[in-house]
């Protein structure tokens, strides 16, 4: 088959190809797109870039475009290349949308399917959720000069989400992996053809294994901690708990440091930033916690193992990469019930999940997985057991080429 992948970064192995520095996100493409390209389907990668790039490898060829005028660029690949298959990887950004009407515009949307990753339209609805006000209307000079607070953002979400149920309204068919997307996607379009695949995760959390023995003991890390949905905010306030009874507990994050900044640093936090700034200071949370900047793969692994817990904290989530993960590592995880988390984890068998806005309960979860070192072994074993299935790798490949398969012989 000749696919055109429409993604939201630009993959390793076209990196490897163009020789631009690797980028470490949406790491769960990777396998899938190389196991494609070994079984000698024609690959085209179209991705959005600051510089212009193009070429060409074995079963691969490869375009970047820029996002304001993508349009042109993506109709130009398509006539060009006449593809099988146009698998679109989310509708968050304005590519991914313009590709659906771009199709529909050369009779073609028969060969488009898009994954849903997470729902811009779903997510607009949590952007602000318990966020006090001034937070919420406050510009920081970072935030004044680039025009997108808390509030500009919000209503952005809001805006991109109605493009969203626009483009999701005009295909015939949608990947999917939760009962939480299969939902919306009903609501949304019903008369559109569901077809449901698991994600594969980073070939490295296949091969490693956490242990009790080797963790950073009242440790927690959490994967993501830049914008409001991720809920960091209420972790805070369970770690501040927590700190009465544990005074060495460490909470442990990627992104850009919230704390012990200098002049420049302060003048360029978000007013999200600014915030967990705060809340830090107001729970003198100083000592407890540790900002990671940018992971690779090795290093995420790493940090995984070295957690005693790991924590999902978000307001709204299809499915948790990030907590598959840890759940395939086997950290003992606590994550709030939202969305499609429910698809990936078992309370009480696999791990704890507790509403996303209820810090107390969150702080009651970990301390149950801190003092009791047989709970924690079993929801870690049991985790592994039900990842290991969720997230298998060639189960999940031979799902997606049947799913190709059918949509071809439909068109």
């Amino acid at each position: 088959m000749k696919i055109l992948w429409i993604t939201n970064v630009i993959l390793p192995q076209i990196s490897e190809l163009s020789g631009e520095p690797k980028c470490p996100f949406a790491g769960w493409l990777v396998d899938l797109f190389s196991r494609l390209t070994e079984d000698g389907h024609q690959m085209f990668s179209l991705f959005p870039y600051e510089r212009e790039l193009h070429g060409a490898g074995k079963n691969v060829k490869y375009r970047s475009f820029h996002e304001r005028n993508c349009e042109k660029q993506i109709e130009n690949v398509i006539l060009e290349e006449h593809p099988d298959m146009i698998h679109i990887w989310g509708t968050e950004y304005k590519h991914g949308r313009n590709a659906v009407h771009i199709a529909e515009k050369l009779n073609c949307i028969d060969h488009v399917v898009i994954n849903i990753q997470g729902l811009i339209s779903e997510c607009a609805n949590y952007y602000t959720t318990h966020l006090p006000a001034r937070v919420v209307r406050r510009f920081t000079l970072r935030d004044f000069l680039k025009r997108d607070n808390i509030r500009i953002n919000a209503r952005r979400y809001v805006r991109r989400g109605k493009e969203e149920i626009k483009a999701l309204r005009k295909v015939k068919q949608v990947i999917g992996r939760t009962d939480w997307d299969q939902a919306c996607m009903y609501a949304i379009n019903p008369a559109a053809k569901y077809y449901f695949c698991n994600a594969t995760l980073r070939n490295v959390f296949y091969k490693r294994k956490w242990s009790l023995e080797h963790c950073e003991r009242h440790s927690v890390f959490v994967s993501q901690s830049n914008y409001p949905i991720k809920g960091v905010h209420f972790l805070l306030e369970a770690v501040a708990i927590l700190k009465k009874e544990y005074p060495d507990i460490k909470i442990y994050t990627t992104g850009r440091s919230a704390i012990g900044l200098s002049f420049k640093e302060r003048l360029l936090q978000t007013s999200y930033g600014k915030y967990l700034t705060e809340l830090i200071k107001k729970y003198s949370l100083e000592k407890n916690i540790r900002f990671l900047g940018t992971l690779d793969e090795e290093e995420m692994c790493e940090q995984y193992l070295n957690t005693h817990v790991f924590v999902s904290s978000s307001s709204i989530e299809n499915e948790s990469n990030a907590l598959g993960e840890a759940m395939l590592l086997g950290v003992p995880s606590v994550a709030s019930y939202v969305g499609g988390v429910t698809n990936e984890i078992e309370h009480k068998k696999e791990g704890l999940l507790y509403p996303y806005d209820e810090p107390k309960v969150l702080a009651y979860y970990i301390k149950k997985i801190f003092d009791d070192d047989a709970l924690a072994l079993r929801f870690s074993e049991s985790a592994r057991k039900r990842a290991a299935e969720t997230y298998d790798a060639e189960n999940n490949y031979q799902t997606l080429i049947s799913i190709y398969r059918n949509v071809c012989a439909l068109q």
